[in-house]
């Protein structure tokens, strides 16, 4: 069972670093219409989630319209493949001499002046917008962080992932059992990341 299990892990890798060098390959603009394409399939003809998304749509936005919160949810599948193709196209493209042509960092110099200082750092984000690119960045810009997450359950994902992340000095810290981690990142004036709308636990 063991064995079998790891086969498919391996499949599921093999076939995620094939899609991954696929969006590559593709400009971002072709990205996008692959994504909208896909958010349609996941949303209206597979119907994945769509239950609990309408339910947690219409319970934070109860005004709005069935058709409203059916085109949000397929939006949302758009921008969550829309997010993969970016963080594939990341490493390419943005780099710490173009970083400006991509990135509009909102009132910079005063986060600038939190990273310099010598106390320790928390930025709190969610699911909203391309989480991934704030500790890429961060790091690019020469401020390490470190980010709590839960490990995927693909060990050879996992790897990939947190390899990418760390790419520019962004290291993860599990979820469960992070603890001592974090209280070292704190006391050693770190800076510490994590989204804000995670379960946990």
């Amino acid at each position: 069972m063991w064995l079998l299990r790891r086969l498919i892990d391996w499949a599921v890798y093999v076939v995620v670093r094939t899609g991954i060098c696929v969006l590559q390959a593709l400009r971002i603009e072709t990205c996008q219409q692959v994504a909208r394409v896909l958010a349609w399939l996941m949303a209206d003809v597979a119907r994945v989630r769509r239950r609990v998304v309408d339910e947690n749509l219409a319970q934070a936005f109860p005004d709005w319209s069935p058709e409203r919160r059916r085109r949000v949810a397929r939006q949302m599948w758009e921008h969550l493949f829309l997010l993969v193709a970016e963080v594939a196209h990341l490493p390419r493209k943005v780099h710490d001499s173009n970083w400006r042509d991509y990135i509009h960092m909102v009132d910079g110099a005063i986060v600038a002046r939190l990273c310099l200082t010598d106390r320790p750092r928390m930025l709190v984000t969610a699911h909203f917008g391309n989480f991934e690119l704030l500790g890429y960045v961060f790091g690019l810009l020469g401020f390490p962080s470190y980010a709590i997450a839960r490990p995927l359950d693909n060990p050879y994902l996992d790897r990939f992932v947190t390899r990418f992340r760390g790419m520019t000095g962004q290291f993860m810290i599990p979820k469960k059992g992070g603890y001592d981690q974090i209280l070292h990142v704190l006391a050693t004036s770190g800076t510490l990341g994590f989204l804000a709308d995670q379960h946990a636990g």
